[in-house]
């Protein structure tokens, strides 16, 4: 009997750890999935970031071929190919080269790297041309790390016919991924989850790219995993707050934006400013409050956050948060709670005069080709 009895708990135990298992593979599969696609987000935007630099990084290059032809002195030297006077001209210019016909040539002129060129035009026709270079080496790669808004530990690669030519140190060898979709790769021994943009402008055998350590995702994983698991337990122990307490109904209550351009829901990356002005006096509690509002503004899908500070008005301060496409940021209109809204209004009373904070909102415009 006594035997009986103690399978009887035992099944009745079971019984009930069914639901909390079922709830604990669920959320912890939503959630590394969650954490996968947000690291994703940060290198969509970062390589959109990291190939608008390196058509900057062109158009720089164009505009010193422009400058340097336009020059009268420059003319008359490239007409009478005085090679020691376009010498001087292109001293402290070492990725400018001037080019004639009949083979005349001065300068260097990178064969692997792209150019822009630009005509000199004289009576004659075309009487000879300014090259720019735009090196790919490991000075172009860092300078367009800067500029890609990637975290710490991800990294920009050039890659040359399915080969990574520079990028981390150490970290080379084959890197064959098909362009516009990320992907876990192993480099170097070291898995990273990896995107891929396709050719570049004036090297169809180039290309870039951005990686995240893997380990990483893996990390954020496992401490979801392991807070849901000490969320699952404690419910055992812990009644959560009622809902009298907290209100998570949508409060609908963000005005529509608003549009003239009629972006289409894709687009993206999109941008939402909120300025405030802030009494110096108060500065420090608003900032407390602003913390919840990045919380809020995470959760409810936003890739980026930031506080801005105006250095020329110590008053005002703009609080910028960027979602990956403008439905995105449509959703967030969608999912602000009744809760929220109440921190939004703690942010807003610091807010100094009549009118409320202005908002604006951005989206990012698609270069020509």
């Amino acid at each position: 009997m006594g035997s009986f009895k103690v399978k009887l708990v035992a099944y009745f135990l079971l019984l009930s750890l069914l639901p909390l298992a079922a709830a604990f593979w669920g959320f912890s599969t939503v959630a590394s999935q969650s954490e996968a696609r947000r690291v994703d987000a940060r290198l969509q935007a970062g390589l959109r970031a990291t190939l608008a630099t390196y058509q900057e990084a062109l158009g720089a290059a164009n505009i010193a071929a422009e400058r340097l032809a336009r020059q009268p002195s420059f003319q008359r030297a490239l007409l009478a190919h005085d090679r020691p006077a376009l010498e001087r001209m292109l001293r402290g210019r070492p990725h400018l080269a001037v080019e004639a016909p009949g083979g005349f040539r001065v300068g260097k002129r990178d064969a692997l790297a792209p150019t822009r060129q630009v005509a000199v035009v004289g009576a004659g026709g075309t009487r000879g041309a300014v090259v720019a270079s735009v090196p790919l080496d490991a000075a172009l790669v860092s300078r367009l790390e800067t500029r890609s808004g990637l975290e710490r530990a991800d990294h920009v690669l050039l890659v040359e016919d399915g080969r990574i030519v520079a990028g981390p140190v150490g970290l080379r060898g084959r890197f064959d991924l098909l362009s516009g979709k990320p992907r876990t790769v192993s480099l170097g021994g070291t898995r990273y989850r990896a995107l891929v943009a396709g050719t570049l402008d004036g090297r169809p055998t180039a290309t870039l790219g951005v990686i995240s350590p893997q380990t990483l995702i893996d990390a954020a994983n496992r401490k979801a995993t392991n807070q849901l698991l000490i969320g699952l337990v404690a419910t055992w122990r812990y009644r959560l707050v009622d809902d009298e307490e907290l209100s998570l109904t949508p409060s609908l209550h963000w005005p529509e934006p608003i549009v003239l351009i009629d972006p289409e829901a894709s687009e993206g990356p999109a941008v939402t400013l909120v300025e405030y002005r802030i009494d110096p006096k108060t500065a420090e509690k608003f900032l407390q409050t602003m913390k919840e509002m990045k919380r809020i503004r995470q959760r409810d899908g936003a890739i980026r956050w930031n506080l801005l500070r105006d250095t020329a008005d110590p008053e005002r301060y703009i609080e910028t948060f960027v979602t990956e496409s403008w439905a995105d940021h449509l959703r967030q209109h969608e999912r602000v709670t009744a809760e929220d809204r109440e921190v939004e209004q703690r942010a807003e009373a610091f807010h100094l005069g009549p009118e409320p904070p202005k908002i604006t909102h951005l989206i990012a415009e698609q270069l020509p080709k």
